[in-house]
């Protein structure tokens, strides 16, 4: 439709960059603790950065919003880079031009539970490197001792669109590996893994942001793309599972549909008694629209994030499985023992490995059993998206709303905004209990883990 382009010239031209503090922060403050280590808040001096960094605008549903960067202040700078560790823990921190730290991400459960209250933020590249080196270590994933060959395999992934840049940050983690495992006294191999392209990142960006489409982002600089998945982690710092980041994602998504969707009916409403009809046709569609993305958000609940769900009954087995698996590992490492006691430890670990196997397994099958569902779901759901984008097209007037919608533009875009807001208030009300117990859940695996070591390593 016309009106979506006329709709970014409008707001490119009239983005407000002085209250962008005041709209980001609010987003950001989403679940506020005074004694928690690592918080959006604690980051408060990022988020004074989270200004006009980038300037073309987030485009929100129809294609409107607030274009908000990363902007260099005393201490921070412009998101360049970004940084992906993987052990099995994979851990994702975007770098300002500096190579410090501007947010930090697990990018699945154990990433998310090696940063479970730590903070990054700020820490030079070689910090934050050692940091992960040394918690890794500590929880046995990195294992000191007798090991086999690449058993302790660092892969590193470096996102950044200048090759000298890219070079400096791999002379940093080729320093920081060796000197961190030295003084550990880490036996480690490393490699690195091929960056992904633009349009991978574009993709990352288009599933971290409902409000930008993959054209809004196909005009961004690598900075501008990198800037967003800085705000999405700092966004989604305090969900301590893929899974409530999943649902969160996917609540957000749809909200800012309904929103959008809401907001042009009214629109429509105003232009008269000729579209009556069409209005009266929108409402009923909007309804359904909602309905269908409530549907959606409890069965994912159901499915995936609910204790007494059988992803999560499994999930927990997983990690008891896990942790039996990394002491056996350390245990055949690190002791003086004879041959006959080494092939006990051996035997143990293949049958617990074996073990290990069938719960990933599970896990795999309940989650593609239950993909199955949520993706009929969403199925229904962009039905009734298309049903909504055909009746705007086929109006009578199709000038009138285009110029009704253009001149509305900036209301949108506020109310797409407080939708956001809302969403994130409403989640946290929602899903509050959750978000606490995946963070605790978190912590006491990851101290449990370093305990365990402990016991081990002073026998």
């Amino acid at each position: 439709m016309n009106y979506k382009k006329k709709f970014k010239k409008r707001i490119n031209d009239s983005i407000d960059t002085k209250n962008s503090y005041s709209k980001i922060s609010s987003i950001l403050q989403f679940q506020e603790e005074k004694n928690k280590e690592i918080s959006v808040m604690k980051n408060k001096k990022l988020v004074y950065g989270l200004t006009a960094g980038c300037a073309c605008a987030v485009i929100v549903g129809v294609g409107l919003g607030v274009g908000l960067g990363l902007k260099e202040n005393n201490k921070f700078g412009t998101a360049t880079s970004m940084v992906t560790m993987e052990l099995n823990p994979s851990i994702s921190m975007v770098l300002d031009e500096n190579n410090k730290v501007l947010s930090v991400k697990g990018n699945n459960n154990e990433g998310k539970i090696i940063i479970a209250n730590e903070n990054f933020v700020g820490l030079p590249l070689d910090q934050a490197v050692n940091k992960v080196i040394t918690i890794e270590s500590e929880c046995g994933y990195l294992i000191n001792g007798k090991i086999e060959t690449d058993q302790n395999h660092l892969n590193f992934e470096i996102n950044v669109d200048d090759e000298v840049i890219k070079e400096t940050i791999k002379n940093c983690i080729d320093m920081s590996v060796k000197s961190t495992c030295e003084n550990l006294h880490i036996d480690q191999s490393m490699s690195y893994i091929n960056s992904m392209s633009k349009e991978a990142l574009i993709e990352m960006v288009v599933y971290m942001d409902p409000t930008l489409t993959k054209e809004d982002c196909a005009n961004m600089t690598y900075k501008e793309l990198l800037s967003r998945v800085a705000i999405y982690h700092l966004d989604t710092a305090e969900f301590y599972s893929v899974e409530l980041e999943n649902l969160y994602n996917q609540s957000k998504n749809y909200e800012i549909k309904f929103a959008e969707s809401d907001f042009n009916k009214n629109v429509i409403a105003s232009l008269g008694t000729v579209y009556n009809s069409v209005v009266s046709s929108l409402n009923l569609i909007n309804e359904s629209l909602k309905n269908s993305t409530v549907a959606l958000e409890s069965a994912n609940y159901k499915a995936f994030v609910d204790e007494e769900s059988s992803y999560q009954k499994t999930y927990k087995s997983f990690l008891e499985s896990k942790k039996e698996v990394i002491e056996l590992k350390n245990k055949l490492a690190n002791y003086e023992i004879s041959e006959t006691d080494k092939a006990i430890i051996k035997a143990k670990l293949i049958d617990k490995e074996r073990a290990l196997d069938i719960l990933i397994k599970s896990l795999e099958e309940i989650k593609n059993g239950a993909d199955y569902t949520l993706k009929l779901y969403k199925e229904t759901i962009e039905g009734v998206v298309e049903q909504i984008d055909k009746t705007l097209k086929s109006l009578p007037d199709q000038n009138s709303v285009e110029k009704a919608l253009s001149e509305k533009s900036k209301e949108l875009e506020n109310k797409l905004n407080d939708a956001k807001k809302d969403i994130y208030k409403n989640f946290q009300d929602k899903y509050g209990s959750d978000i606490k117990k995946a963070k605790d859940n978190a912590l006491q695996y990851k101290n449990e883990l370093k305990a365990k070591l402990q016991e081990n390593l002073t026998k």
